[in-house]
Formats: structure tokens, sequence, C-alpha cells
């Protein structure tokens, strides 16, 4: 539910239901399956994984332990799988509904060690240093409060600097992207990219041949992964950030059983172990396209 394109997609009815579902007192886990959809999205069992949610922890270089914020917490996951390895997490939400869950939840786990706030992602109620470990999931996925312009790849910018400001020397950023939700938006693509996509999404739009817009699609999303994988290191590194790594997970956010780095050797590699892996897959990877082949995208930023 906290990934990108399932959150954005759920109306103001359905979160103020959901916060007025947990206000009468009904178990936090029972408020989302009477809100959610599970046959769609599988949005309803995803807090069922909140330990697997937390895998790429094992891949944090940090010195200290002891502070973690979550940016856009949504329902939580992601809260409650860093309170299992931090001694503070605080939960932040621009949806005052969404705190209203988050709030209720916490409290009913007895999750001591989590504080909620209602906060926008561009303007973090906290002071320079404060933090150990920042963390953004679903980045791109939901419109960002208090900025100009609430576009999430317009506001990109400006939320990662306030992440560099709140972190504490030598802490982490996560920023986890999932790709190919909405095709039409292209991070840093480029002028002529950024036009031909416009031109083959309207074009998909219009056509009803139904399998060949399937497959245009797809393309599409291609060239998304390809301008996230290039655009986020690069802002993040104008926001201040020394080092930077990429991976993917696979298959999902909700299922991230593999962390892959973002390169083209250990892609190979990954790619090898797979028996349904098919040749051109092996292909894109050995050119270096290897972004396209995964929807889930990871950066690991440093102060």
């Amino acid at each position: 539910m906290d990934a990108a394109g399932v959150m954005s997609s759920w109306s103001d009815e359905a979160l103020a239901q959901l916060a007025a579902t947990v206000r009468r007192g009904t178990p936090w886990r029972q408020a989302l399956l009477e809100v959610a959809q599970p046959s769609r999205s599988g949005e309803g069992t995803e807090h069922r994984t909140e330990d697997a949610r937390g895998n790429w922890l094992w891949l944090v270089d940090l010195e200290r332990w002891e502070c973690a914020l979550d940016v856009q917490g949504g329902i939580g996951t992601t809260t409650a799988a860093l309170s299992r390895h931090f001694a503070s997490v605080h939960y932040l939400d621009a949806a005052r509904p969404l705190v209203e869950f988050a709030r209720a939840r916490f409290r009913e786990d007895r999750s001591a060690n989590v504080a909620c706030a209602q906060a926008g992602a561009s303007a973090l109620p906290y002071g320079p240093a404060t933090f150990d470990c920042v963390v953004w999931d679903g980045a791109l996925g939901r419109r960002v409060a208090g900025v100009a312009t609430a576009d999430p790849p317009a506001a990109l910018p400006a939320v990662l600097a306030e992440c560099r400001r709140v972190l504490r020397p030598g802490g982490c950023l996560y920023v986890g992207i999932a790709t190919g939700a909405a095709p039409e938006r292209v991070l840093g693509a480029g002028l002529i990219l950024s036009a031909l996509i416009r031109m083959v999404v309207g074009l998909i739009r219009v056509v009803p041949l139904w399998a060949w817009r399937r497959r245009a699609t797809r393309r599409v999303r291609r060239f998304e992964r390809l301008a996230v994988a290039r655009a986020v290191p690069r802002q993040l590194r104008a926001a201040g950030f020394t080092r930077v790594q990429a991976y993917y997970i696979d298959p999902s956010f909700q299922q991230p059983w593999n962390i892959i780095p973002a390169r083209r050797r250990a892609v190979l590699a990954y790619e090898g172990l797979q028996i349904t892996s098919a040749g051109p897959r092996r292909w894109l990877a050995w050119l270096s396209l290897h972004p396209v082949l995964f929807d889930c995208h990871v950066f690991l930023a440093y102060a």
C-alpha cells in the first residue's frame, strides 16, 4: 500500500474512512481489510511483510543506529520495519487521516519508540543533523505538499535538500522509487526524450489495438526507468550527498527477496541464476541497460 502508485490511488474519502474506522476502535489490520481492496493490488496483506521491508538495512554502513525518520510514512509499514532496528523512529505524513491511522496502529502495537507527526516532506520540522537514517519510500509516487508545485518530480530537489539537512554526518538516506506506474512521468530524460515519450503516450491512448498498446506502454516505461537511474543519483549529489549507491529490488517492494547492485556484472550474475531468464534480458544487462529490467529502484546516499 505504501508503494508508489498505490497510496496515490486512494481517494480522500477512502483515507477518511480508514481514519474513522480506527477511531471507532477497530484494530488497524481489520481497518485496512475493510477499506482496502486486496483483490486489485494486494495492499491488504502488505503489513505481513514488515520485517522484509527492512531487508535493505543490511546494506547500510552506519556508525550509529539511534534515530531514524520515515518521510511520507503512509500506513507505517516502513516505519514498523525501522522500529526494529533503531532506538527511536519518527513517522511523518502530510495527510491527516494517515497520521491518525499511524498513531492508532503504533499505539495498538505498543511501539513506544515510534513518534508520529503531520508535516510535509519539503519542510521537515527538525533541526539540522538530527537523524542517523532518513527513508523516503515510494518517492515520486505521491504528491508533495508545501512547495510551489506539488508534482513529485518537480519537488524532488526540495525534498532531497531537506533530507540532507536533517541527516547527521555519515548518515544515510534511502530513496525507493517504483517505476512504471505513470509512464508519462519522466524524470530528467531531456527535452527530446520527454517530447518523444509524450508523443508515444498520446499515440498509445488513441490506438485501439489493445495488445499493441500494452507492448508500447511497456517500452515507454523502460524509458522512464533509464531516466530515473540516471537523474536521481545526479540530483542526490547536487543536494550534497557524497556517496550514492544504487540497487534494484526484485520482485517488488512488498516482496523484497532480492536486492541487486545496479551494476552490469551483478545484474548479469543475477540473471544467470534465473531459470526463466530470457536471452534479451541478459543482452540488455550486458549493454548496461539493466535499469529497464526492474520496476523497483533503490538509492542509498550518505551525508
